[in-house]
């Protein structure tokens, strides 16, 4: 119940991608502030909206076997090169684990008294609106990390590197604790909430040998939610 909940709130709903990028748009302006690249977030603004009539072309080429040419859609397979969109798959603890539930899902014995995978995926996934969702919300989500990462390359940076930074800028939702699978069943956005409240820490404080201070990004970011409130 809650994973359906968190859906139908999240990629069924088409006004959340809007929501999503405008939220993820400010909070990567904050995070900005603490990484290499602070002080270019007009810089990242203008590439991100740049990037996402580029993010939703591309998408739509590669489902009718499409590569263009353009200067944003060969950036963004670079981008997918170096694992830098984020994704929503499951992940496993290791490599074997991995493995067991590739071989588990490809052995029909163990869908008995189930439905059939291959089957409700392929109905569900062929359908056009669930295309155009998921095209849509990976424009909507990578869109602000594209712009990232654009900026970071052009700021000197190696492809890792910069992919890294944008992945991380706002909720990496491929980062997942070994308990995070279980957590977010009882709790809705439990791994977004955790990992944003993560984030907006690493940006207010800095360490130093006497522990945690406010660093000086933080305290204009306190200083400016005080006067605005």
């Amino acid at each position: 119940y809650t994973r359906y909940l968190a859906a139908v709130n999240t990629q069924y709903n088409p006004i959340f991608g809007i929501v999503n990028f405008i939220r993820d748009a400010q909070f990567a302006m904050l995070t900005l502030s603490s990484t290499p690249l602070a002080g270019k977030q007009a810089e990242v603004l203008k590439n991100s909206i740049w990037a996402l009539k580029g993010i939703y072309e591309e998408a739509r080429n590669v489902r009718k076997g499409i590569q263009s040419n353009s200067p944003i859609g060969m950036l963004y397979r670079r981008f997918e090169h170096v694992g830098g969109p984020t994704g929503y798959r499951d992940l496993f603890q290791t490599a074997q684990d991995r493995a067991d539930e590739i071989q588990r899902m490809m052995d029909p014995k163990s869908w008995k008294g189930t439905w059939n995978p291959q089957k409700l995926g392929k109905r569900i996934e062929e359908t056009p609106m669930f295309k155009w969702l998921s095209d849509y919300n990976q424009t909507m989500e990578n869109a602000i990390r594209l712009g990232v990462f654009k900026a970071g390359v052009d700021a000197g940076m190696s492809d890792l590197k910069a992919a890294s930074l944008a992945k991380n800028i706002t909720v990496n939702f491929n980062k997942k604790g070994q308990i995070g699978a279980q957590m977010g069943a009882l709790y809705a956005f439990f791994n977004a909430n955790v990992q944003g409240t993560a984030r907006i820490a690493e940006t207010l404080f800095e360490r130093t040998p006497k522990g945690f201070k406010l660093s000086s990004v933080g305290k204009k970011i306190v200083v400016g939610g005080l006067l605005v409130g």
